[in-house]
């Protein structure tokens, strides 16, 4: 039986630098769920324009190098926020980012017909990547109608301000001389 992913695994696979195998072990976590990548003004276009259902190793190593978070992280320049983990009870604090609405498309979830499945956020992950200026935060939603140890990913992401882009122009510009 494969080696189910850790939170050190979540944590820099979020981060934006996790090993080959252990992103492979994160991505087998989200196989059969929803897969979520969004703005936070996601309203304008509605969630399921956001919806990603096949998270490849591929797919996730073009996020790190096209996004610049890997490059961030490389750099120094990604601010860890949080990892907290709660598989228990649920990580309290986090239905102010993961809305009734983000639940209710997951409960709508057309992969997973049947009963409406008890959900609750089981892990949360907070970064801000300098470089390309943005805050992340990553929610794991686990689901009653998922297989024991799957979860839904949820990320939602905001534009920081000016003063990143800022720093990511002296990051970049330090990065093409270093390695130029």
């Amino acid at each position: 039986m494969a080696k189910a992913a850790s939170l050190t695994d979540f944590t820099n696979f979020h981060g934006m630098l996790a090993s080959p195998a252990a992103s492979l072990r994160c991505i087998a976590a989200f196989k059969g769920a929803a897969v979520i990548f969004m703005p936070s003004n996601y309203k304008l276009k509605g969630i399921s324009a956001y919806n990603y259902t096949n998270l490849t190793l591929t797919l996730y190593y073009s996020l790190v190098v096209f996004s610049f978070t890997g490059l961030s992280t490389l750099l120094g320049l990604t601010h860890f926020v949080r990892a907290e983990e709660a598989l228990e009870k649920g990580v309290q604090g986090a239905d102010t980012l993961v809305t009734p609405d983000i639940i209710a498309f997951l409960q709508a979830s057309p992969r997973l017909s049947g009963v409406v499945g008890e959900l609750k956020v089981v892990r949360w992950f907070e970064y801000r990547f300098v470089v390309p200026g943005v805050k992340v935060h990553m929610f794991h939603v686990a689901d009653s109608r998922l297989a024991e140890g799957k979860v839904h990913l949820v990320e939602i992401f905001d534009k920081d301000t000016l003063i990143p882009y800022i720093y990511a122009a002296i990051a970049a510009c330090a990065a093409w001389m270093w390695f130029a």
